[in-house]
C-alpha cells in the first residue's frame, strides 16, 4: 500500500568547484551531477525521489530485482535547457535516459527549479518530479530495457510517475487515483495542441492506439512518434501504454496482476539463458576495440575470436519471436481483439472511457 525510504537516505558531497561548474552528490544508489550550485535540503530533497523510486520498483512484483552498478546510476542536471541539449537532450523533451551511457539528463525547468536572487529554488505550484521519476524508473530497469516491449517499458515508468508522491512515499494504494488523473490530463494537453494547431479537439473519450499497433510497436516507431505523426500522438503513445500496462496489473485477471507477472517472468527467462553468452560477447567486443585501436597505432596482434552460441539457444535468439510467444500468457487464449473489448468495458465502469 506504500513505499515509504522515511529518515533512510544519506547525502555525500564529493565535489563543489565553482569555477568548473561541477557540483557532485552521492546517496546509496545514485549519484548526481549539476552545473550550478543548489542548497542541500532540495539535494536531500531529489536523492528521497530517486531512492524512493528505486525501492518501488524493487517492490512491484516483477521480479525486476534492480542494482546499481559500481559506479552508481548516474543523472546529470542543467540549469540552462540550451546546455542540456548540447549535451545530448532532446529538444523537445523535458528529460532523457541514455541508454548507452546509463544516464540521465534533464534541466533543472523541468521539474520546476528556478534561478531567485541568485539562488536556485523550488517554484511553488510549478515544482513537479513526475518526469523525473519516469526517467529514474528506466534507469533502474536498465538490464531490462533490451528485452521488454516499447509498450511495457514506457508503461512502467509512466505507471511508477504516476503513483502519488510526497516526501520520500509513493502512495500505492491509490495508484488508481494517480492513473486517473495521468489519463485525463493527457487528454486535456492533447486537445490544448490541437486547439493551437486549429485542429479538431478530440472527444472526452481517450482516444487509445488499438492494441494490435501498440503490442508490436518498436522502439524506433515509438520513439520517432512525435516527430513524424506530431505531438498529440506521441502524447497518446505514452497514456496507451499505461492504460495498457495499469490494466494487465489492477483490473485483468481479477486484479491479480498474475498474467504480466508470469509474462516478465517468461520473458526473465531469455534473459537468465542467454546472460553468460551475452558477457562473452561483451568481451568479445571490448577486446575487439582493443584490436582495433593497436592496428590504429601500428601494432599487428592477433584479433580476437568471435564466440559460438550454442544450437540449443536459436529459439531464444530472435526478441520478438520470443516476446510474441511470451505475450500468450496474458492473453490466456483471448484475441488481441477480445483482450482490447474487455479492457474497454473494464475502464468504463471505472469511469473512464476508452475508445
Amino acid at each position: 500500500r506504500e513505499v515509504s525510504v522515511d529518515n533512510q537516505v544519506e547525502i555525500t558531497t564529493v565535489r563543489e568547484d565553482a569555477a568548473e561548474k561541477d557540483y557532485v552528490y552521492r546517496s546509496e544508489h545514485f549519484e548526481f551531477h549539476l552545473d550550478f550550485k543548489l542548497n542541500k535540503l532540495l539535494i536531500k530533497d531529489w536523492a528521497y525521489v530517486f531512492e524512493a523510486t528505486f525501492k518501488t520498483v524493487s517492490k512491484i512484483p516483477w521480479n525486476i530485482n534492480p542494482e546499481a552498478p559500481e559506479d552508481l546510476f548516474k543523472t546529470y542536471v542543467y540549469a540552462n535547457r540550451s546546455d542540456y541539449i548540447k549535451a545530448g537532450g532532446s529538444p523537445s523533451s523535458a528529460g532523457i535516459y541514455m541508454l548507452r551511457s546509463r544516464r540521465i539528463m534533464i534541466p533543472a525547468a523541468s521539474f520546476g527549479i528556478k534561478k531567485e536572487r541568485g539562488e536556485y529554488k523550488k517554484i511553488r505550484d510549478v515544482y513537479d518530479v513526475t518526469t523525473l521519476v519516469h526517467e529514474i524508473t528506466h534507469q533502474v530497469m536498465h538490464e531490462w530495457l533490451p528485452d521488454i516491449p516499447m509498450w511495457l517499458a514506457e508503461g512502467a515508468a509512466e505507471y511508477v510517475s504516476t503513483i502519488p508522491y510526497r516526501g520520500g512515499r509513493f502512495n500505492v494504494a491509490n495508484a488508481k487515483r494517480g492513473a486517473r488523473e495521468y489519463i485525463q490530463n493527457s487528454l486535456r494537453y492533447s486537445n490544448m495542441i490541437a486547439r493551437s494547431r486549429g485542429m479538431k479537439e478530440k472527444s472526452r473519450e481517450i482516444d487509445m492506439i488499438p492494441l494490435g499497433e501498440l503490442i508490436p510497436m518498436s522502439a524506433r516507431e515509438f520513439q520517432t512518434r512525435g516527430a513524424t505523426l506530431g505531438q498529440a500522438e506521441a502524447i497518446r503513445a505514452y497514456y496507451s501504454s499505461l492504460i495498457f500496462t495499469y490494466y494487465l496489473m489492477h483490473v485483468d485477471d481479477r486484479g491479480q496482476g498474475r498474467g504480466i507477472i508470469s509474462y516478465i517472468d517468461k520473458i526473465g527467462e531469455r534473459r537468465r539463458v542467454l546472460a553468460p553468452y551475452r558477457a562473452k560477447f561483451e568481451a568479445y567486443y571490448a577486446e575487439r576495440e582493443k584490436f582495433e585501436a593497436g592496428l590504429k597505432a601500428g601494432k599487428l596482434t592477433k584479433p580476437p575470436a568471435r564466440p559460438e552460441l550454442p544450437e540449443h539457444l536459436a529459439p531464444y535468439l530472435d526478441g520478438d519471436e520470443w516476446e510474441a510467444k511470451c505475450r500468450e500468457i496474458f492473453l490466456q487464449g483471448r484475441s488481441i481483439e477480445e483482450l482490447e473489448t474487455e479492457l474497454k468495458e473494464a475502464y468504463k465502469r471505472m469511469g473512464i472511457k476508452v475508445k
